[in-house]
C-alpha cells in the first residue's frame, strides 16, 4: 500500500495550519523522473519527484509534514516497515520506516505524527486555523479581516486561554454578523 506524503502534508498545511499553499504551477508534472516503486519507498520517491530547486519552496514545508505520517500505512494502520511491490503485486522489498522530519515550527527534528502534532499545537497555528474554518462555516462566507478580525482574535485568544469550546463557539453566534443579515 503506497502512502502519499505530499497529499498528507498538503492536507495538514491547508486544513490544520491554514498555510497558504499555492497550486502547483502549470507544467510541474511534466518531465518528472521515473521512479520504480518496486525498489524505492515513499519517502525516497517523494524526494526524487520534488527535489528540484523549482519545487523546494512549497515542498520544503509539505514533504516533511507528510513524512511525519509514514508510521501509518495508506489506511491508517501503524507500521514500522514499508512493503514494496512490483506490477504483478509481488512483494519485492521491506524497508524500515523513517518518520523523522524537519518542520519550520521546530528548531529540532521531530519523530512521527505525535511529535508533529505537539509542535504544531505549541505553534498555536491550529487554534487560529480552527477559528477561521469555524467562522467561515458559521457565517457562510470567507472571513473578512476588516470586519471579522476582532472576532477571530478574540476566539483565538479564548482557545489559547483554554476556555471551554462551548464558550469559544458561542462567540460567533453572539456576534452581530451572525445574528443580523446585512441588506444588499
Amino acid at each position: 500500500s503506497i502512502t502519499h506524503p505530499i497529499l498528507r502534508g498538503v492536507f495538514v498545511r491547508r486544513q490544520i495550519t491554514c498555510d497558504n499553499l499555492q497550486a502547483a504551477p502549470g507544467g510541474a508534472m511534466d518531465d518528472l523522473p521515473v521512479v520504480d516503486r518496486s525498489v524505492v519507498g515513499s519517502r525516497d520517491a517523494t524526494n526524487r519527484l520534488t527535489g528540484s530547486i523549482d519545487c523546494s519552496g512549497c515542498h520544503g514545508r509539505i514533504n516533511p509534514t507528510g513524512f511525519a505520517f509514514e508510521g501509518f500505512d495508506a489506511i491508517g494502520r501503524t507500521r514500522t516497515m514499508e512493503p514494496l511491490f512490483n506490477a504483478a503485486g509481488e512483494q519485492t522489498a521491506l524497508l524500515p520506516i523513517d518518520a523523522t522530519a524537519e518542520v519550520f515550527e521546530s528548531e529540532d527534528p521531530i519523530e512521527g505524527a505525535v511529535e508533529l502534532g505537539q509542535v504544531l499545537f505549541d505553534s498555536e497555528k491550529p487554534g487560529a486555523c480552527f477559528t477561521r474554518h469555524y467562522v467561515r462555516f458559521a457565517l457562510g462566507r470567507t472571513e473578512r479581516l476588516e470586519e471579522d478580525g476582532c472576532l477571530l482574535r478574540d476566539m483565538d485568544e479564548a482557545i489559547d486561554d483554554g476556555r471551554p469550546l462551548r464558550e469559544v463557539l458561542s462567540m460567533v453566534i453572539l456576534n452581530d454578523d451572525f445574528r443580523v443579515r446585512a441588506e444588499n
